[in-house]
């Protein structure tokens, strides 16, 4: 997933090795971002542009956290755990709103019915 900066200048995207990269939209040199693991996905920008939202989408429990653009430092957000975490697996997708007020995510759930049968031969 990519994601356009809220003043319309970078898009923040896997670069081929997979690592977030932030590219200027007007062309010019990409640049890691730093504090960025492999595993992360960019799920959301701050409203001011000061840092972005990212989330492992196979971390259980799954953490949102927030990415500061200028100093590369990883502060925890959110986790994302519904009411009910029974047979919960992965989360899917992930968005959350510039002021950090509201998101939404959904997931994949496995819930299986087990029978005990007596006397059957």
């Amino acid at each position: 997933m990519d994601l356009i900066s809220p003043d319309g200048k970078l898009v923040a995207v896997a670069d081929p090795a997979g690592k977030l990269t932030l590219y200027p939209v007007d062309g010019g040199n990409p640049r890691p971002l730093p504090g960025a693991d492999a595993a992360d996905t960019p799920i959301g920008w701050k409203s001011d542009g000061s840092a972005i939202f990212v989330y492992q989408p196979r971390e259980k429990p799954c953490l949102v956290r927030m990415i500061h653009l200028g100093t590369g430092a990883r502060t925890p957000w959110k986790p994302l755990t519904p009411a009910d975490p029974a047979g919960v697996g992965p989360i899917i997708y992930a968005h959350v709103t510039g002021d950090g007020h509201s998101y939404a995510y959904n997931y994949e759930i496995n819930l299986h019915d087990l029978y005990l049968v007596d006397g059957v031969h």
